[in-house]
């Protein structure tokens, strides 16, 4: 059976569901880059100006999008 939570407990549970959300849609924003990365390299663009109109000139992003991306195969 599940407690009744005081209002602090459930500020910090609602709160700890927002951050969560907040990042599943961050991450789910920096996956999609790669995919624009990659349809921009289809249409022949180089690396370097595709990952900068992706906003992936940085290869931290740059290797989270693309590991992020492999998830969804």
């Amino acid at each position: 059976m599940d407690k009744i939570l005081s209002k602090k407990e459930f500020e910090k549970k609602s709160k700890e569901a927002e951050v969560k959300t907040k990042i599943q849609e961050c991450l789910e924003l920096i996956g999609g880059s790669y995919v624009y990365y990659q349809r921009l390299r289809r249409l022949g663009i180089t690396e370097d100006e595709a990952k900068l109109r992706a906003g992936l000139q940085d290869e931290l992003l740059y290797k989270l999008s693309y590991y992020l991306n492999k998830l969804k195969d």
